[in-house]
């Protein structure tokens, strides 16, 4: 991720244990719901669930974590974003695992305390401690440092001199960097979280990551982390041949953000937000080193799906190896992405420092995901035609409790019309690529169909999410939360759709179904 220069030790903000009170929720949180989660009927409940299904990760030990904490990213950092302690606090990954999860999720973070054993100085290749890392010179670890003096050496062959622009950084030197970044005048504690990794949560703590330029791109004006390396012929060489030597991309751009004239640049004609699927917007240069076998490896299995909807990236591949079906985790709650976040804080009296019904609730001792005992309800149903008559809009009123889970496509009025061909396995959000939502097993959609017909296909099948996230994540299939209380979900259908059957659906499922059609003229 991005480095700043900064002084790592004089920036880094520590802070010992505290009770912290529960703050007010952000301003960029979703409105209140005009029914809270306890007016949902009783009768529609369910038993609590907090066990890993088909879709998600094993079970991880959670590890508690009580000494300093980086005040950069906490509450007391003075901004209106900021991450629970709670969440700061948990830590699950296992740093020394060579293709270790490590991502801006709740359960993607490594200890403050985590160092790697083998470090060494990149200029001598000598052992050398944290501590030196941090003040003194870059460094990786030995297999790691090994590798790129190899790849920087095929890279000066191919006319490229290779520049580093950041290494091995310690928790310390990360909380540091993200608060470097915060401080531009330009800066928000949003902008910078989807660019810089949260303390804990970078690739770099891990002693295998890179951020690599060249010295001719770094001597010109703007800084070298700027827009356009990828572009570039080292840029392009790095991508293609970087993993030749164990270092593969980790963040790059979606295949439907992809500029149809260049594919080394994102689009222009929309907005293009972060990569959900990895968690951070394109960065060419950062590159890590997952060991020459698993490169040649996840190489291999991206080349069968290169330019696909579903092109794989490093997230996908160890997600893969480690038997993780689902495609990414929501990153933590930080005010900055409620409707679309995760968090450990608070499931005892369902409260977080933000987003506090709007999120998925993670169990801070194994990882899973919980689940509320209420059941969401299908309260009414109608349908109309648009302004120009071009297709159905059907309004479901829908009621859920705070943090039940559902999944893409999520939609609105606006939003790409499904037609009477597609279905929730071929759905075309951005004008692009038809993705396909297939079925999470405790997630709640409202599912639409003909009348017509004898069996039950529902090839129709929508969020019960906050629409304003599905400019983000239709991009990939996840569990998001359910918006809490009641509100209104508005289908655009074909025009020819003039009598449905809707419902609530999970996993088979099928609940509060019910008939309308269109009125007569």
């Amino acid at each position: 991720m991005r480095l700043a220069q900064v002084v790592f030790l004089t920036q880094f903000a520590c802070r010992a244990p505290a009770d912290i009170a529960d703050a007010p929720p952000s301003a960029s949180a979703p409105p209140s719901a005009s029914a809270s989660a306890s007016t949902v009927a009783s009768a529609s409940r369910v038993d609590d669930a907090s066990v890993p299904d088909a879709a998600t990760a094993p079970p991880q030990e959670g590890h508690l974590y009580s000494g300093p904490i980086c005040e950069a990213v906490g509450p007391q950092s003075g901004f209106s974003q900021f991450l629970s302690p709670s969440d700061m606090r948990r830590f699950f990954v296992d740093g020394d695992d060579p293709i270790a999860l490590v991502n801006r999720a709740p359960n993607g973070g490594l200890s403050p305390i985590y160092a790697p054993s083998d470090l060494v100085a990149l200029h001598n290749y000598q052992p050398a401690t944290s501590r030196e890392c941090e003040s003194k010179f870059a460094c990786l670890r030995k297999d790691a440092a090994t590798s790129l003096k190899q790849l920087l050496s095929a890279m000066g062959r191919a006319g490229h001199s290779g520049n580093i622009a950041s290494a091995y950084r310690s928790y310390q030197s990360q909380c540091g960097t993200f608060l470097n970044w915060t401080k531009k005048p330009e800066a928000t504690f949003c902008g910078v979280a989807e660019q810089s990794a949260i303390p804990g949560h970078s690739q770099h703590q891990l002693g295998t990551t890179v951020d690599l330029f060249t010295d001719a791109w770094v001597k010109e004006d703007g800084g070298p982390f700027r827009d356009g390396f990828g572009c570039t012929a080292p840029g392009k060489w790095l991508r293609d041949h970087g993993w030749e030597h164990g270092f593969v991309q980790s963040y790059p751009i979606h295949p439907d953000d992809v500029s149809d004239h260049d594919p080394c640049r994102t689009r222009s004609d929309l907005p293009t937000p972060i990569n959900p699927r990895t968690g951070y917007k394109y960065e060419a240069w950062h590159v890590r080193f997952i060991g020459l076998d698993n490169a040649k490896d996840f190489h291999d299995a991206w080349e069968k799906t290169k330019g696909a909807a579903d092109e794989l990236t490093l997230e996908q591949w160890i997600r893969i190896q480690k038997g993780i079906t689902l495609e990414a985790d929501l990153p933590m709650c930080d005010g900055c992405s409620c409707g679309a976040c995760a968090t450990v804080s608070g499931l005892d009296a369902g409260k977080g420092l933000h987003c506090r019904e709007s999120s998925v609730r993670v169990d801070p001792d194994n990882g899973t995901l919980f689940e509320p005992s209420e059941r969401p309800r299908l309260i009414s149903a109608a349908i109309k035609r648009d302004e120009k008559g071009q297709r159905v809009i059907l309004v479901a009123l829908v009621e859920a409790p705070s943090h039940a889970l559902t999944q893409p496509p999520v939609v609105a009025r606006l939003s790409a019309p499904f037609s009477s061909k597609s279905t929730y396995l071929s759905y075309e959000p951005y004008k692009r690529h038809a993705h396909a939502y297939a079925d999470l097993p405790r997630a709640w959609r409202l599912v639409v169909e003909p009348q017509k017909g004898e069996t039950h296909t529902w090839p129709w099948r929508v969020s019960i999410a906050d629409s304003r996230v599905r400019f983000t994540y239709n991009r990939v299939n996840t569990y998001l939360p359910a918006r809490p209380g009641k509100f209104e979900v508005e289908v655009p259908l074909p025009s020819e759709a003039i009598g449905l059957r809707v419902a609530l659906y999970r996993g088979g499922e099928v609940q509060d179904e019910r008939e309308v059609s269109l009125p007569v003229p």
